[in-house]
């Protein structure tokens, strides 16, 4: 009995190789817990006895990086020379890499005071409304 209904069936199997297929990491947030969540379906394909290539692994996790992330799957093909190189820890921490550039130089770009078009940086842009201030608070004060 336990033989019987102990183990998925082909029908589970199929469910989570479906998931592999269709995987996409989205490119706007951390892809950490994307990236284990494709890797726990591999580890219940290979507990049901699936025996997929480790290099299959690999190849699927480069195809769900979001287009969004320049080329970052070409980059990485073309950095290694062998295909014994692209493993699954080389790959997922290329993408967590790319993530932290661009969360980095997004928060560099939002909160840096460099001058953007005709706008002046924000904390001038305070300095100078209170210069404004000023000369009208000394006048209301002597009033």
């Amino acid at each position: 009995m336990r033989d019987k209904y102990g183990s998925p069936g082909p029908a589970s199997v199929f469910v989570d190789y479906q998931c592999t297929r269709h995987f996409q990491i989205s490119g706007n947030s951390d892809p950490t817990p994307q990236i284990a969540e494709l890797d726990t379906f591999y580890t219940r394909l290979e507990e049901n006895k699936c025996n997929v290539l480790s290099l299959i692994h690999v190849m699927t996790l480069l195809s769900t990086i979001s287009q969004s992330w320049d080329n970052l799957a070409i980059s990485i093909l073309t950095s290694q020379t062998l295909l014994t190189q692209l493993t699954w820890d080389f790959v997922s921490s290329a993408i967590q890499s790319k993530f932290s550039q661009r969360s980095t130089s997004a928060y560099t770009t939002r909160h840096s005071d460099v001058p953007r078009g005709d706008r002046s940086p924000s904390w001038k842009k305070n300095s100078q409304d209170k210069q404004q201030q000023c000369p009208q608070e000394q006048q209301q004060q002597q009033s």
